[in-house]
């Protein structure tokens, strides 16, 4: 991490999540799905900080499974969580502001299958230094308002984060476009229409709840990629969205982890279960 950045987040990163006695107690980076800072200290002009040991990055565990796409429930499991953090960083206004594939960690695959955090404020962002113009994002996840030098704020992590779903269920970036218009036209055409890969696995679909479930995510999408940044969903909107919630599920059989039965083996995977982390509170 940068000396500009480090200082320019040590308030709030370093006094929520380190410093007993102040308001760590608020926010619990367990609890909030946030990489957890152990300590920090300064070697000559360099401000070095030390964090917990995770898994690997979803971006590592897409390409060691041959970008194979996860499943609407390992999606929804990784959705609520990230959720949850933005839920949390919009609190402390602060913007992440480089959500990608790369910055969303697993923390033990093995034990605890898609349990994840996020990591890398090396970009954070106070809310308030916001200014149009900046350079923000991967250019695969870089949202509207960055593109066109709009106006920014919190939202551009949303925009990042829907960008990072539809690649876990596609297998491919939504938008990989080799400059500006390709990509603005990508985004249009996505508005307007799903991606082709989307809708044919909604016609692979072989019950009504696995075509309603991913009716649901790409309804969730499209209001996480809103180009309009004051229409765009957020966090605690998303939180309670049918994608997450599973409430328009509730006229079809359940099993015990809370998902719908399917005969598709590529459908729902018994992969969220009844873990304290994959409930509404992101515990």
């Amino acid at each position: 991490m940068s000396r500009s950045a480090a200082a320019g987040l040590k308030s709030a990163l370093i006094h929520f999540f380190v410093l007993p006695g102040t308001h760590g107690a608020e926010v619990n980076p367990d609890h909030c799905n946030l990489v957890r800072l152990i300590e920090h200290f300064q070697i000559k002009n360099a401000h070095c900080l030390v964090y917990e040991k995770l898994d690997q990055s979803m971006s590592d565990f897409m390409r060691a499974n041959k970008l194979r796409r996860l499943q609407l429930s390992e999606i929804r499991a990784i959705a609520q969580q990230m959720l949850v953090s933005l839920q949390t960083l919009e609190s402390l206004k602060i913007v992440h502001s480089d959500i990608k594939p790369d910055n969303i960690m697993l923390v033990n695959q093995k034990s605890h299958p898609f349990k994840v955090k996020l990591i890398d404020f090396g970009l954070a962002l106070k809310k308030s230094k916001m200014r149009t113009g900046l350079n923000l994002q991967n250019e695969r996840y870089r949202a509207f308002e960055v593109i066109m030098g709009l106006p920014l704020d919190g939202g551009v992590d949303m925009w990042g984060l829907a960008c990072c779903l539809a690649y876990f269920y596609i297998g491919k970036h939504l938008f990989d476009g080799d400059n500006i218009r390709d990509h603005l036209g990508k985004l249009l055409s996505f508005m307007g229409e799903p991606d082709d890969d989307l809708i044919q696995s909604h016609r692979r679909c072989q019950s009504p709840a696995e075509k309603k479930h991913l009716e649901e995510f790409i309804s969730l999408l499209k209001e996480m990629l809103q180009m309009d940044k004051e229409k765009r969903i957020k966090p605690s909107e998303a939180l309670n969205h049918n994608f997450i919630t599973m409430n328009h599920l509730s006229e079809f059989r359940k099993t015990t982890y809370g998902g719908p039965v399917c005969d598709d083996e590529k459908g729902f995977a018994a992969t969220l279960g009844t873990s304290s982390w994959g409930q509404s509170g992101g515990r």
